[in-house]
């Protein structure tokens, strides 16, 4: 990690520089010698149990710059493997754990910001328009294998995408990220995503505006929390409260 110019920790791992990563891997604090990850093995022998013995001879800070890698730029595991000097079957093991270590680390950071912060943060175009507005949602889905199970493959299928996929919600306010949900069936709708999630438990303010893209029909969900719905149709251009 040390040898990496500036340009390549930014290519590697979408961390602007040395000190974010830093910053980045000191928030999440794998603990002293990374004795907070769980490192994985697939079957309990003698092989998987020198692969994670091999696996901790890299340090957390490299294996997790092994892992920002694999999911930031795609490398393949026997590159990887090449690159930092271990087996193939290690670097699978990094990266399960990893995934594993910073699922359940990020997902218990509280990332929901105050009215103050995202009044704070809101770009100055997007205020003068839309200065209510506490977070902007929408789903994406992520392609996935098609399952051997009949009644699964059902449920991943997207109709929407015309492929199996899992479907998540994120939320944004405006300009950084507030709100990741758990994946669900591709199947699920927007609307069941929300009704079905904590989201609507997290602390919004009277007035707030959520804004959503065109169709979306969730008002009255929102009106549990007394927060309004606005679906412009074209952000930044049209707004549907314009309309006389």
């Amino acid at each position: 990690m040390n040898n990496l110019k500036p340009s390549l920790v930014q290519f590697f791992t979408g961390f602007s520089s040395r000190e974010v990563f830093d910053t980045v891997f000191e928030l999440v604090n794998p603990g002293e010698k990374g004795k907070d990850i769980v490192m994985y093995a697939k079957k309990h022998t003698e092989d998987e149990e020198n692969r994670v013995k091999r696996s901790k001879k890299l340090t957390p800070a490299n294996q997790f710059l092994l892992f920002l890698c694999r999911v930031r730029v795609g490398l393949f595991e026997f590159d990887l493997a090449k690159r930092f000097n271990v087996s193939l079957g290690t670097v699978s093991v990094i990266i399960i754990s990893w995934a594993n270590f910073l699922y359940l680390r990020l997902g218990s950071m509280n990332i929901w910001p105050s009215r103050e912060q995202v009044d704070k943060t809101m770009p100055v175009t997007f205020k003068e328009k839309y200065p209510t507005t506490r977070v902007i949602i929408d789903c994406t889905e992520l392609k996935t294998e098609m399952s051997s199970s009949l009644l699964l493959k059902s449920q991943i299928y997207s109709n929407y995408k015309s492929s199996n996929t899992l479907k998540g919600l994120i939320g944004i306010a405006p300009c950084v990220v507030t709100f990741v949900s758990q994946l669900y069936f591709g199947s699920i709708s927007d609307r069941d995503i929300l009704n079905a999630m904590f989201f609507l438990g997290l602390n919004f303010n009277n007035r707030d505006i959520v804004m959503a893209n065109k169709g979306s029909d969730i008002q009255d969900l929102l009106d549990q929390k007394d927060v309004n719905l606005n679906t412009p149709l074209f952000l930044g251009l049209y707004d549907q409260n314009d309309r006389k």
